[in-house]
């Protein structure tokens, strides 16, 4: 997933976080808890992406 994608996620998250501060809903906190575990996955999924590269490159030489 590109680095812009993941922007837009994490900005529509720190809108549900205030709308949550504002309004405080069960469902909107478990959709916040939701979209914070994806975009940690993805993130991490990028790292060993990364790592794979770099194997693969190195292998390479």
């Amino acid at each position: 997933m590109n680095n812009e994608l993941k922007h837009v996620i994490a900005l529509l998250l720190e809108d549900a976080r205030r709308l949550q501060q504002i309004e405080p809903n069960a469902g909107t906190e478990a959709r916040i808890v939701e979209a914070e575990t994806f975009l940690n996955d993805l993130r991490y999924s990028d790292e060993i992406i990364a790592d794979a590269r770099k194997i693969i490159y190195n292998y390479r030489k």
